[in-house]
């Protein structure tokens, strides 16, 4: 894959891209403390995705090989966030791309909306993906999260242990059918290099109204086993979001791209080949 370095707020967000570099561009957002090698099932080996569309994954400020800075400032205001995605789409010209954000991604996707809407897009997928943090997320989030936070203390950085068994505990949570020992791998090593998670998790955002305001195609895949994010979280944003689909993966969890990928692929690809 090509790497591309993109500056925003002097801080270097690294960004991978393969697949067919004249097709609709597909922005992938990875989740909390992991890394674009999430997505090794999408980028690995030829499929659908990697035929007919341009790929753009991420890593997410903190994580992979994006910079890193520790301080608390760097992680908690909603339009810095916005304006990482901002960077990516005007930096690499993509034209109307479809944004994926798996889990936290999905918080990422609606800091841009936020503070700069939807017109640039051409469409959005909802994967597994948290709509609210702080208070929000106690009505909604799954027995993972606070299967993790308890080795974790709100605002401090972990040692070294307390990360590594946060880490276990976390993967491990993010599926119910079996993965590829691949993705698996890059997942925990991924996990094992991101100590911002406090940081992350200690934000309050609220999104509900600039979720209303969404124009373009909007899918919601979810997990009906997921153990971080509940049913009940993507059925509120079903209703939230105007003419959103829901989709549903029986018998997966949070991972249902790595837990059924082909199905997922495929998905992708029909939704946008249908958007103008």
């Amino acid at each position: 894959m090509e790497k591309f370095l993109i500056k925003n707020e002097n801080l270097s967000l690294a960004v991978f891209q393969t697949g067919n570099k004249e097709g609709r561009p597909i922005i992938f957002l990875h989740g909390m403390s992991s890394s674009h090698l999430s997505f090794w099932e999408q980028y690995s080996k030829e499929n659908s995705l990697t035929k007919n569309f341009r790929l753009i994954f991420v890593d997410l400020r903190g994580h992979g090989s994006s910079d890193k800075p520790m301080e608390k400032e760097h992680y908690t205001d909603s339009k810095t966030w916005a304006n990482d995605l901002k960077s990516v789409i005007e930096t690499l010209k993509l034209e109307k791309p479809v944004v994926i954000g798996w889990s936290y991604g999905g918080l990422v996707i609606n800091d841009y909306i936020r503070h700069y809407g939807d017109g640039s897009l051409g469409g959005i997928i909802y994967l597994s993906a948290a709509f609210t943090t702080g208070k929000g997320m106690e009505k909604y989030a799954g027995p993972a999260l606070g299967n993790t936070m308890k080795f974790l203390s709100l605002g401090q950085q972990p040692d070294f242990a307390t990360l590594t068994e946060s880490v276990i505990v976390g993967c491990n949570d993010c599926f119910e059918k079996e993965v590829s020992k691949e993705f698996y791998a890059r997942l925990l090593c991924s996990s094992m290099g991101c100590f911002i998670v406090p940081h992350l998790v200690a934000r309050d955002e609220n999104y509900e109204d600039d979720m209303k305001k969404l124009k373009v195609p909007v899918v919601i895949i979810q997990g009906d086993k997921d153990k971080w994010i509940s049913m009940s979280m993507a059925e509120w944003a079903k209703q939230v979001v105007p003419n959103a689909e829901l989709v549903v993966f029986e018998g997966c969890g949070h991972s249902c791209f790595a837990e059924e990928p082909d199905r997922f692929n495929e998905l992708v690809t029909k939704f946008t080949q249908a958007l103008k």
